[in-house]
């Protein structure tokens, strides 16, 4: 975080396990042999949104253009990869 406004555990609690608890959904946890739907970040980087190489089908962004920091390299549902970095990748890029 670049700022002292929310550390890491603060936003990952607010980005979900609040909102879980607000649609009435468990709280999202981690364990032995059980599927799981993980986000890995990547906070370091800093980057210039380009709608052109979304992996969405849509284009649609308040932030085209804009330069932010911190980026999600890759996203797994259950098994299987449902994100990953670059679209030539097939393994996220956590570097």
């Amino acid at each position: 975080m670049e700022t002292d406004r929310m550390d890491w555990p603060t936003l990952i609690t607010r980005m979900s396990v609040a909102p879980a608890r607000i649609i009435g959904f468990p709280t999202p946890t981690t364990a032995v042999a059980q599927l799981a739907t993980l986000t890995l970040i990547n906070p370091g980087p800093q980057w210039t949104v380009d709608p052109a190489r979304f992996q969405s089908k849509s284009r649609n962004t308040p932030f085209r253009a804009e330069r932010l920091r911190s980026r999600a390299p890759a996203i797994m549902c259950g098994r299987m990869p449902s994100l990953l970095a670059g679209r030539e990748s097939s393994v996220p890029e956590l570097g």
